[in-house]
């Protein structure tokens, strides 16, 4: 007889992940506390208020105790665990069974209202996530993908037995309450980008030092790592019961009902969302919505699992509800606080107010006026003659313009020295209504001030008043506008054409004045080069206490005597710098990318995106199992699909304005195409879908071929209704295509499963914009169609084995 075998701990993956976690919670948790003891931080710069070592402690424990229970022997596991997966299981067997029962009535409302839920939760944690977790504002379309990923792998578990949507609310709610203990901690917002001097992005780059040996600064780099795998894991899990429950009702049609169904949900979720957004509403109601649509769909599951409904609604909407002064404008979270300067016998005094982008200094909203340095004499110089002043010293204008008027410290130093017609634009009424209550010296108050919330593009393009001085504010941003791609609010700003476009609007002999706050040499060195581009003239540029001021005369070049004349008037703090000439790409309307250093996938995008297509793909493995099967045209059809609809969200940007007004539009008329494509194809008798697959390449080839320029020379008017037009035409061909294809099916779940997984290829391959251009998407998305098109449909597929 053997000898008996001490047991063994035996880990399954889910129990493996968690102890991987673990283990890395600690390790993040030791070097907390040594950073917050003072061990290795001699060249790392540590907030304060961010409570290191307390949080060290916090981590260490929480991943100890999370280690501690995965190695708990199987004896223990049976006692506790597998007999709640047991009770589990049975419950949401149970309600998927009283589920079969719907009418199909009663199956068309709840098809509809998933779509819904489905759509407007997947903005919702794309705005959300990319406002409180700041990789997600540098990784702009994981969210998605993950969402995507976890839709697609719930249409493949469209008949299995356990219904999983009744734990859609409950794990909803553990997510955002991670979202918002990890914020209120500041784990969440504090995060450094590996090789952080390729990219510059607020918040998320610091300035590595001598004195931080190169192990140690990679460090640091971890937490980007988990954060981002982490979340991507989580969202993706949060997806699978929304996925799995729209695949079930969709089987309960024919294809093409189904998918016209699961089209104008969507389509109602855009719009719901895009409502919120311009109405300013907070989370709160953001998640109030998300579980008055949740609660309806499982109000048969069991008494105690529908309590557990009940709660995780409750808490979704409570952790939205603690007390704060924050306001969600359309664009940004804005949080205000008191800017407290302090003269020189150290006696504080209220100088006006801080505005916060989230977690993140934005801007002051400060008194600069003569009278308040009169009644302040010591303060520093630099504070008085600021870059708000340094325009003035050239030229005293009748009409200004000032695109990124923010709050108004443009607008009031237009004012002060003497300008009788202003208009400020900002893309965010959320920031201008800041500006006219609060701005000490009431900028906005003044008749002689015009405020736009408006794109600066768009604006520019529709304006017909020429102006004395242009004026570039500090316009930047760090938040997501597009759902479906990297397209910045300040993108198409720092161009070589949109420089072009404000230079068209200056008076002869008026200036030409861009503001902006330098992170990086190089990125001088790029505005100096676009401004040299699109005016013929190489730019002066002044160095002031907060920015860099960079201006060019429509007419005869600023002159030194000029310079020194002004520098004279400045007080002598402004200085006078000579940008660099390492040859820094110049960013143009197809290469908008102002924050990165060159045509090349950053180390934080390459080392992060293998990664997370291994998670997804392992993923994938572990839930769905051996038994499942691709379409590959419908695979092809989703990634082609994703990427034409990237483009034309930056296209349409390009026209009209990068405005959520704008975005909105340009995905409703994404879905409506698609829904009119599927209901002519239920209506027609098509027998092929090869006339429709022609018309595809070939205006998908021309609306590439065509430059955006011979739009833009047309007019806002006819040119963005013949760039709409030739830029629809696609994507009612490839609806026209999907559709037709879609109608050949029996299991519509996997072919809808299909498309949702290769989206996630699409999303993937999004990023080689950053080093071809955003015009290469299109050649892209034409090769994959082609690939879709020479693949066949599977009219009959195995079923997915029941469990």
């Amino acid at each position: 007889m053997k000898p008996t075998q001490p047991s063994r701990i035996q880990l399954s993956t889910p129990r493996l992940l968690v102890a991987v976690v673990a283990v890395a919670t600690m390790f993040i948790g030791v070097f907390m506390l040594a950073l917050g003891a003072g061990v290795m931080g001699k060249g790392l710069a540590l907030d304060a208020s961010a409570h290191v070592p307390e949080l060290g402690v916090l981590l260490l424990l929480l991943g100890a105790g999370a280690l501690v229970w995965t190695l708990r022997r199987r004896s223990v596991r049976a006692r506790t665990g597998m007999l709640w997966e047991t009770r589990l299981s049975r419950a949401l067997t149970a309600w998927n069974e009283r589920d079969d029962a719907l009418s199909v009535r009663q199956r068309m409302m709840v098809l509809g209202l998933v779509s819904v839920l489905g759509l407007f939760f997947e903005l919702v944690l794309i705005r959300l996530l990319g406002s409180e977790i700041k990789v997600f504002a540098f990784l702009k379309n994981v969210v998605l993908i993950g969402a995507f990923l976890g839709l697609g792998m719930g249409f493949f578990l469209a008949r299995r037995r356990v219904g999983l949507i009744p734990l859609f609310l409950p794990g909803a709610a553990v997510l955002i309450a991670t979202v918002a203990l990890g914020g209120a901690s500041g784990l969440l917002t504090k995060t450094v980008l590996p090789g952080g001097d390729q990219l510059v992005l607020l918040g998320l780059s610091v300035k590595t030092f001598q004195a931080v040996p190169v192990l140690l600064q990679m460090l640091t780099w971890i937490p980007y790592y988990i954060i981002t795998l982490l979340y991507f894991i989580g969202v993706v899990l949060v997806f699978v019961p929304l996925g799995q429950y729209t695949g079930k009702c969709m089987r309960a049609f024919a294809p093409i009902p189904a998918y016209s169904l699961n089209l104008a949900g969507s389509l109602v979720g855009t719009l719901l969302f895009a409502l919120v957004s311009f109405m300013w509403l907070p989370p709160l109601l953001w998640f109030a919505i998300v579980a008055l649509l949740a609660l309806p769909v499982v109000r048969t599951s069991p008494k105690w699992l529908w309590r557990a409904n009940l709660v995780g609604a409750l808490l979704l909407v409570a952790m939205q509800g603690l007390p704060g002064a924050t306001v969600w404008s359309p664009y940004n979270k804005l949080v205000v606080s008191p800017l407290i300067g302090q003269d020189p016998s150290g006696q504080p005094f209220q100088w006006g107010y801080q505005l916060g982008v989230g977690e993140y200094y934005y801007q002051d909203i400060a008194n600069l006026s003569d009278e308040f340095f009169a009644m302040h004499p010591d303060l520093p110089p630099e504070l008085r003659y600021s870059e708000y002043e340094v325009p003035y010293a050239f030229i005293r204008p009748a009409n200004v313009l000032i695109l990124g008027a923010g709050t108004g410290n443009d607008v009031a130093a237009a004012r002060r020295r003497g300008a009788q017609q202003v208009d400020a634009v900002d893309i965010d009424p959320g920031i201008i209504e800041f500006g006219k209550r609060l701005h000490p010296e009431q900028p906005y108050a003044s008749a002689q001030v015009t405020p736009h919330a408006n794109d600066a593009r768009a604006f520019l393009k529709n304006a017909n008043t020429r102006y004395d001085l242009v004026l570039f504010g500090l316009l930047d941003s760090q938040q997501v506008l597009s759902a479906f791609g990297s397209v910045r609010l300040d993108n198409f700003v720092y161009t070589v054409e949109g420089m072009r476009d404000a230079f068209a609007r200056v008076k002869p002999n008026g200036l030409l004045v861009v503001t902006f706050e330098l992170f990086e040499p190089w990125i001088g060195e790029r505005i100096a080069g676009v401004l040299e581009q699109a005016t013929g003239q190489k730019p002066v540029v002044l160095h002031a206490h907060h920015g860099t001021v960079f201006l060019v005369r429509n007419g005869a070049p600023i002159s030194q005597a000029e310079v020194d004349n002004a520098l004279a008037k400045l007080g002598g703090v402004v200085k006078s710098v000579a940008p660099g000439s390492t040859g820094v790409a110049l960013t143009t309307d197809d290469w908008p990318y102002l924050y990165l250093r060159e045509r090349t996938l950053p180390f934080a995008y390459w080392t992060m995106l293998p990664l997370l297509a291994l998670v997804s793909f392992g993923v994938a493995r572990r839930v769905l199992g051996g038994g499942w099967k691709i379409q590959w045209r419908f695979f092809f059809l989703g990634a082609a699909f994703m990427l034409m609809e990237v483009r034309i969200i930056a296209q349409v940007a390009l026209l009209f304005g990068s405005t959520w007004v704008v975005n909105a539009a340009a995905i409703s008329a994404v879905l409506l195409m698609a829904l009119l494509a599927n209901m002519l194809i239920a209506r027609l008798n098509i027998t092929s879908i090869r006339p429709w697959a022609v018309l595809l390449l070939v205006t998908l080839a021309a609306s590439s071929l065509i430059p955006s320029a011979v739009f833009l020379s047309l007019g806002q008017v006819t040119g963005g209704m013949l760039a709409a037009l030739l830029l629809a035409l696609p994507i009612f061909f490839a609806g026209m295509v999907f559709s037709g294809s879609l109608k050949r099916v029996q299991n519509i779940e996997t072919a809808m499963a299909s498309n949702l997984l290769g989206a996630i290829l699409g999303g993937f391959v999004e990023y080689l914009s950053l080093v071809l251009g955003i015009g290469s998407l299109a050649w892209v998305a034409f090769l994959l169609y082609a690939l879709a098109l020479a693949a066949p449909v599977q009219s009959t597929e195995s079923e997915t084995a029941a469990s």
